[in-house]
């Protein structure tokens, strides 16, 4: 299993990352753990599911401390949760949730201008 709060350390690039974190019942925090290991990947925009319980703390969050530019919930949403986990004590759960959109600053330099380019001196010519 992927330790999410250690993700800074990978060499990884997203222009868009899409989740759907542990709603942080369990494990409290555990849905802003996830936030901030998306946000440490630098994407243009970030989409999450999180519980609407949870919304004022969200986008303060997001916008205080996280360096996002913009923290929006696009729609509120039912989501019926069947029991998968061993401490799940009914069949299922209908829980209220947000789907997130977050916007971040652009990167110092486009992804276009960090990758090298392949001049016209340097296509194939095989034809």
């Amino acid at each position: 299993m992927c330790d999410v709060t250690q993700i800074h350390r990978q060499r990884l690039h997203a222009d868009t990352v899409i989740m759907n974190p542990p709603f942080g019942t369990k494990l409290k925090g555990a849905d802003m753990q996830f936030l901030r290991a998306a946000c440490s990947l630098r994407p243009k925009q970030i989409y999450s599911l999180n519980k609407s319980s949870t919304r004022r703390y969200i986008q303060k969050l997001a916008l205080k401390e996280l360096g996002c530019t913009s923290a929006e919930v696009l729609a509120e949403l039912r989501y019926n949760l069947p029991a998968t986990m061993k401490f799940h004590k009914q069949a299922s759960v209908d829980i209220e949730v947000d789907l997130w959109r977050f916007e971040l600053p652009a990167v110092e330099g486009s992804r276009a201008e960090r990758e090298p380019q392949v001049s016209d001196n340097e296509t194939d010519e095989s034809d």
